[in-house]
């Protein structure tokens, strides 16, 4: 008994390529939003105001300004100027308390934590 012979390939794009192409394309993406994530995002420092309207708040704190600042992740990939630059955009508001959220090094990088604590210590505020 002779086994069938191979179809002869048709005209355009097989199942395969396709999958190829795909994988490719989801690893360029995923590739490329870490490169730019590295090399931009990590460096970009903002500042968003946002006003809360507080019923029953006493007349001493309306117009109170609070400054957060969040994840700041010293490490090797987050450097010490990117804080400090932090550091000075928060001081520049002027605001009237200064709430830390959290965050101030990356997991496994505890020898930061004595420089993230210098870095913040320019932070003073009224409140």
């Amino acid at each position: 008994m002779n086994p069938m012979p191979p179809a002869a390939p048709r005209g355009g794009i097989s199942r395969r390529d396709v999958t190829k192409m795909l994988a490719a394309a989801g690893a360029g993406v995923f590739v490329g939003g870490g490169v730019h994530g590295y090399a931009n995002e990590r460096h970009r420092i903002t500042v968003t105001e946002a006003s809360l309207g507080v019923t029953g708040l006493p007349d001493a704190f309306v117009g109170l300004r609070v400054a957060l600042l969040t994840d700041l992740h010293l490490s090797p990939i987050v450097d010490a100027d990117d804080v400090a630059r932090a550091v000075a955009v928060t001081l520049e508001q002027k605001p009237d308390l200064i709430v830390l959220g959290g965050d101030y090094v990356t997991w496994g990088h505890e020898h930061f934590i004595g420089p993230i604590g210098e870095l913040l210590s320019p932070l003073t505020a009224p409140l």
